[in-house]
Protein backbone atom coordinates (compact mmCIF):
# COMPACT_ATOMS: atom_id res chain seq x y z
CA UNK A 1 0.00 0.00 0.00
CA UNK A 2 1.24 3.26 -1.22
CA UNK A 3 1.27 5.96 1.57
CA UNK A 4 2.76 9.52 1.83
CA UNK A 5 6.00 10.43 3.34
CA UNK A 6 6.70 14.99 3.26
CA UNK A 7 10.02 15.82 4.05
CA UNK A 8 9.80 19.36 4.74
CA UNK A 9 12.89 22.21 5.18
CA UNK A 10 13.16 25.77 6.72
CA UNK A 11 14.47 28.32 4.64
CA UNK A 12 17.40 30.21 5.87
CA UNK A 13 16.71 29.26 9.68
CA UNK A 14 20.07 29.27 10.70
CA UNK A 15 20.24 33.42 10.01
CA UNK A 16 17.32 33.54 12.62
CA UNK A 17 18.15 35.31 15.30
CA UNK A 18 15.97 33.55 17.90
CA UNK A 19 16.59 29.74 16.60
CA UNK A 20 14.98 28.80 19.96
CA UNK A 21 11.90 30.92 19.60
CA UNK A 22 11.17 29.21 16.57
CA UNK A 23 12.15 25.68 17.34
CA UNK A 24 9.65 25.81 20.06
CA UNK A 25 6.91 26.87 18.13
CA UNK A 26 7.92 24.06 15.68
CA UNK A 27 7.87 21.18 18.83
CA UNK A 28 4.07 22.94 19.49
CA UNK A 29 2.84 23.15 16.15
CA UNK A 30 3.94 19.41 15.50
CA UNK A 31 2.50 18.10 19.21
CA UNK A 32 -0.82 19.06 17.90
CA UNK A 33 -0.70 18.17 14.56
CA UNK A 34 0.96 14.42 15.76
CA UNK A 35 -2.27 14.66 18.36
CA UNK A 36 -5.11 15.53 16.83
CA UNK A 37 -3.97 13.87 12.82
CA UNK A 38 -5.14 10.37 13.12
CA UNK A 39 -3.82 9.37 9.73
CA UNK A 40 -0.14 10.38 10.75
CA UNK A 41 1.50 6.82 11.52
CA UNK A 42 5.36 8.36 12.26
CA UNK A 43 5.26 11.79 14.01
CA UNK A 44 5.93 14.58 12.06
CA UNK A 45 10.07 14.61 14.13
CA UNK A 46 13.02 17.08 13.40
CA UNK A 47 15.74 15.79 11.84
CA UNK A 48 19.09 17.06 11.05
CA UNK A 49 19.65 20.35 10.27
CA UNK A 50 16.50 22.17 9.65
CA UNK A 51 14.09 19.99 8.15
CA UNK A 52 11.35 17.61 9.50
CA UNK A 53 9.53 14.19 8.74
CA UNK A 54 6.59 12.67 8.93
CA UNK A 55 4.47 9.96 7.05
CA UNK A 56 0.56 9.91 6.48
CA UNK A 57 -1.24 6.69 5.84
CA UNK A 58 -4.02 8.86 3.66
CA UNK A 59 -4.32 11.82 2.52
CA UNK A 60 -6.53 13.56 5.20
CA UNK A 61 -5.63 16.93 6.25
CA UNK A 62 -1.48 16.80 4.77
CA UNK A 63 -2.35 20.02 3.14
CA UNK A 64 -3.94 21.56 5.55
CA UNK A 65 -1.32 20.39 8.07
CA UNK A 66 1.21 22.55 5.87
CA UNK A 67 -1.05 25.61 6.38
CA UNK A 68 -0.80 25.60 9.91
CA UNK A 69 2.49 24.90 10.33
CA UNK A 70 2.82 28.20 8.22
CA UNK A 71 0.42 30.36 10.23
CA UNK A 72 2.56 29.02 13.76
CA UNK A 73 6.01 29.89 12.35
CA UNK A 74 5.06 33.09 10.42
CA UNK A 75 7.15 35.04 9.20
CA UNK A 76 9.68 32.24 8.68
CA UNK A 77 9.59 30.23 5.09
CA UNK A 78 9.47 26.65 4.25
CA UNK A 79 9.29 24.16 1.53
CA UNK A 80 7.20 21.44 1.82
CA UNK A 81 7.66 17.95 -0.71
CA UNK A 82 5.28 15.21 -0.48
CA UNK A 83 6.19 11.51 -2.00
CA UNK A 84 3.74 8.75 -3.12
CA UNK A 85 4.66 5.46 -2.87
CA UNK A 86 5.24 2.22 -0.26
CA UNK A 87 7.54 2.52 2.67
CA UNK A 88 10.02 -0.64 2.42
CA UNK A 89 11.36 -1.12 6.30
CA UNK A 90 9.26 -0.87 9.68
CA UNK A 91 6.92 2.00 10.02
CA UNK A 92 8.94 3.92 13.07
CA UNK A 93 5.60 5.18 15.51
CA UNK A 94 7.48 6.83 17.91
CA UNK A 95 9.72 9.13 15.32
CA UNK A 96 9.98 9.61 11.77
CA UNK A 97 13.54 8.59 11.53
CA UNK A 98 15.18 5.16 10.32
CA UNK A 99 12.97 4.32 7.12
CA UNK A 100 12.89 4.57 3.99
CA UNK A 101 11.34 3.43 0.50
CA UNK A 102 10.04 4.67 -2.66
CA UNK A 103 7.50 7.24 -0.62
CA UNK A 104 11.55 9.00 0.74
CA UNK A 105 13.18 8.52 -2.57
CA UNK A 106 10.24 10.56 -3.90
CA UNK A 107 10.24 13.13 -1.19
CA UNK A 108 13.75 13.78 -0.92
CA UNK A 109 13.91 13.92 -4.79
CA UNK A 110 11.09 16.68 -5.05
CA UNK A 111 12.84 18.42 -2.09
CA UNK A 112 16.32 18.61 -4.20
CA UNK A 113 14.20 20.10 -7.14
CA UNK A 114 12.40 22.63 -4.65
CA UNK A 115 16.03 23.85 -3.55
CA UNK A 116 17.30 23.99 -6.69
CA UNK A 117 14.86 26.72 -7.73
CA UNK A 118 15.96 28.28 -4.14
CA UNK A 119 12.51 30.09 -3.91
CA UNK A 120 10.39 30.99 -0.88
CA UNK A 121 7.31 28.87 0.51
CA UNK A 122 6.84 26.16 -1.75
CA UNK A 123 5.18 22.33 -2.42
CA UNK A 124 6.16 19.69 -4.17
CA UNK A 125 4.41 16.08 -4.85
CA UNK A 126 6.31 13.49 -6.45
CA UNK A 127 5.33 9.90 -7.20
CA UNK A 128 2.29 10.93 -9.03
CA UNK A 129 3.41 10.35 -12.63
CA UNK A 130 0.71 7.06 -12.76
CA UNK A 131 -2.27 9.19 -11.85
CA UNK A 132 -2.83 10.23 -15.06
CA UNK A 133 -4.21 13.57 -15.41
CA UNK A 134 -4.90 13.64 -12.12
CA UNK A 135 -1.55 13.65 -10.62
CA UNK A 136 -0.56 16.13 -13.75
CA UNK A 137 -3.48 17.69 -11.88
CA UNK A 138 -1.82 17.19 -8.32
CA UNK A 139 1.54 18.58 -9.29
CA UNK A 140 0.69 22.00 -11.57
CA UNK A 141 -2.45 22.95 -8.55
CA UNK A 142 -0.24 22.36 -5.62
CA UNK A 143 2.70 24.90 -7.22
CA UNK A 144 0.18 27.06 -7.90
CA UNK A 145 -1.05 27.10 -4.31
CA UNK A 146 2.62 27.58 -3.11
CA UNK A 147 2.84 31.11 -4.63
CA UNK A 148 -0.74 31.71 -3.77
CA UNK A 149 0.15 30.78 0.03
CA UNK A 150 3.72 32.93 -0.30
CA UNK A 151 1.88 36.06 -0.39
CA UNK A 152 -0.62 35.87 2.61
CA UNK A 153 0.25 37.47 5.74
CA UNK A 154 -0.46 35.69 9.41
CA UNK A 155 -3.81 36.79 9.30
CA UNK A 156 -4.89 35.21 6.55
CA UNK A 157 -3.28 31.91 7.03
CA UNK A 158 -5.68 32.40 9.82
CA UNK A 159 -8.63 33.38 7.94
CA UNK A 160 -8.29 30.13 5.66
CA UNK A 161 -7.58 27.71 8.75
CA UNK A 162 -10.84 28.84 10.02
CA UNK A 163 -12.52 28.86 7.12
CA UNK A 164 -11.31 25.60 6.36
CA UNK A 165 -12.59 24.19 9.57
CA UNK A 166 -15.86 25.65 8.80
CA UNK A 167 -15.81 28.50 11.16
CA UNK A 168 -17.95 31.66 10.43
CA UNK A 169 -17.03 35.31 9.65
CA UNK A 170 -17.95 36.43 12.86
CA UNK A 171 -16.66 33.63 14.95
CA UNK A 172 -13.22 34.14 12.40
CA UNK A 173 -12.98 38.11 13.51
CA UNK A 174 -13.39 37.48 17.36
CA UNK A 175 -10.57 34.79 17.14
CA UNK A 176 -8.09 37.25 15.23
CA UNK A 177 -9.16 40.38 16.69
CA UNK A 178 -10.48 42.65 13.87
CA UNK A 179 -14.04 43.11 12.41
CA UNK A 180 -16.32 41.09 10.61
CA UNK A 181 -16.19 43.52 7.37
CA UNK A 182 -12.63 42.90 7.11
CA UNK A 183 -12.98 39.50 7.52
CA UNK A 184 -15.45 39.56 4.51
CA UNK A 185 -13.07 41.70 2.85
CA UNK A 186 -10.49 39.95 3.15
CA UNK A 187 -12.59 36.30 1.60
CA UNK A 188 -13.46 38.65 -0.72
CA UNK A 189 -10.37 39.95 -2.25
CA UNK A 190 -8.20 36.80 -1.64
CA UNK A 191 -10.30 33.90 -2.74
CA UNK A 192 -10.24 32.02 0.78
CA UNK A 193 -13.38 29.71 0.23
CA UNK A 194 -12.44 28.78 -3.24
CA UNK A 195 -8.79 28.14 -1.77
CA UNK A 196 -10.24 25.78 1.33
CA UNK A 197 -12.12 24.06 -1.07
CA UNK A 198 -8.69 23.31 -3.41
CA UNK A 199 -7.15 22.08 -0.14
CA UNK A 200 -10.00 19.95 -0.01
CA UNK A 201 -10.04 18.12 -3.29
CA UNK A 202 -6.38 17.85 -3.17
CA UNK A 203 -6.84 16.06 -0.10
CA UNK A 204 -9.54 13.60 -1.30
CA UNK A 205 -7.68 13.24 -4.36
CA UNK A 206 -5.10 11.94 -2.78
CA UNK A 207 -7.22 9.62 -0.43
CA UNK A 208 -8.71 8.04 -4.05
CA UNK A 209 -5.12 6.88 -4.96
CA UNK A 210 -3.23 6.44 -1.30
CA UNK A 211 -5.91 4.10 -0.07
CA UNK A 212 -7.43 6.69 2.77
CA UNK A 213 -11.24 7.14 3.26
CA UNK A 214 -12.78 9.99 1.14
Amino acid sequence: MNQIALIGDLIGSRQVKDRNTLQEKLKDIFKKLNKENKSIVSPYTLTLGDEFQVVYRNGRNVLFDAVQICEKIYPQKIRFSYGIGKITTKINPEQSTGMDGPAFYNARNGMSDLKRRNRDIEFSITGVDSYGHYGKLLVSGLKLFGHQINEYKQNSLQILINLYSGNKPKVIASQIGISIQAVYKFIRLRGFNETAEYIKAFENTLNEFVGGEK
